[in-house]
């Protein structure tokens, strides 16, 4: 299944990925699917963005002034389908990024005006495959129609640290835990689905959909799918997708409250 399938992508959606284990992988992902299917995509983020990111897509627009983004934006779309839009100055004569930061929210709302979709990367993770929010995390666009919070499996299992999971602290403070005891299913489902966790600045509108990837053995399916179960059992969730999006069938399953018993 692919993940526009599985997100119920509609048109003019603005998606808001957050969280850890896969999201820029995803976005992208999805990024290609809808583009695909002949829809005019923007990524963009609302945090700091990273050179190996910005190669992902197949034509980027830097700059500070936004209306400069938006006078640019319809022509490139219509060119490239996907345009990365991040907040930045180039160093002409070096031929270098000075900085590359996020964009604001009432920009993503007017990028939104003059595309098909919006996708937006909301927080980072430090490569870690679960974390939860700092203070000032995620920076959710007031826009966003779908919000997903991605977690890889592989942290199951692992001890609570901050060598395996960001703010590990926070997310113990959440759970109810002790830092360096082990992360079990219960937990990532409990973090996930927690309103300081990946429900954090979940905008009225929008829809919850948890996205459990990096599934590899039939072990780590199990224990996905018990994740998406207890979500759906304990949280006001509209879906939970389990999958590896690197793979040719990015989604192996997605749950829905109704098929909870």
């Amino acid at each position: 299944m692919q993940i526009q399938e599985a997100l119920a992508i509609e048109d003019k959606e603005v998606v808001t990925f957050v969280g850890g284990g896969g999201k820029t992988t995803a976005m992208f992902r999805l990024a290609g699917e809808l583009a695909a299917a002949g829809r005019r995509v923007v990524v963009t983020t609302t945090t700091r963005i990273f050179a190996a990111q910005m190669q992902q897509a197949p034509h980027v627009i830097l700059s500070d002034d936004e209306r400069d983004i938006l006078g640019r934006l319809p022509g490139s779309l219509r060119t490239h389908r996907i345009v990365l839009v991040v907040r930045g100055v180039v160093d002409v004569e070096r031929d270098s990024v000075t900085k590359a930061d996020g964009v604001s929210g009432g920009l993503v709302a007017r990028m939104r005006d003059v595309s098909d979709a919006v996708l937006v990367e909301g927080d980072g993770s430090r490569r870690r495959p679960f974390k939860a929010p700092g203070e000032h995390e995620p920076v959710v666009p007031p826009c966003t129609s779908l919000l997903v919070p991605v977690v890889g499996i592989d942290v199951v299992g692992s001890p609570l640290t901050d060598e395996h999971v960001h703010r590990a602290r926070i997310v113990a403070n959440l759970a109810g835990v002790e830092p360096g005891t082990p992360v079990t299913e219960q937990l990532v489902a409990e973090v996930i689905g927690h309103a300081d966790g990946g429900r954090k600045r979940l905008p009225p509108q929008a829809r919850f959909q948890p996205l459990i990837n990096k599934i590899e053995t039939p072990l780590q399916q199990r224990q996905a799918e018990q994740i998406a179960t207890d979500l759906l059992r304990r949280r006001n969730v509209d879906g939970v997708c389990i999958g590896a999006v690197e793979s040719e069938d990015p989604i192996l399953r997605r749950f829905t409250p109704t098929a909870i018993p």
